[in-house]
């Protein structure tokens, strides 16, 4: 019935408690993080072949864009020359 009064409890109770939890705290297994390593960086090299094939794509489309840019540009201007607005 301790939980329908209200306790006080100081900054001691707290200091203790926060002493008590970072003191049972321990490093996770060396497998464990030798797994989780193992995994993210295998991950990682698949997820980065997938981005440098997209950056290759994405180079090669923005080359082409770079090529026609200027005749597109040219056309838009003798278009807006040849019908001028009112």
């Amino acid at each position: 019935m301790g939980w329908l009064f209200k306790e006080r409890r100081g900054p001691a109770w707290k200091q203790g408690w926060t002493e008590n939890t970072l003191s049972s705290i321990s490093a996770p297994p060396l497998p464990l993080v030798t797994i989780v390593g193992i995994v993210m960086f295998l991950l990682w090299v698949s997820s980065y072949i997938n981005f440098k094939t997209s950056m290759e794509t994405a180079v090669i489309n923005l080359n082409l864009l770079l090529l026609f840019l200027p005749l597109v540009l040219i056309f838009i201007a003798r278009y807006l020359s040849a019908h001028p607005s009112p």
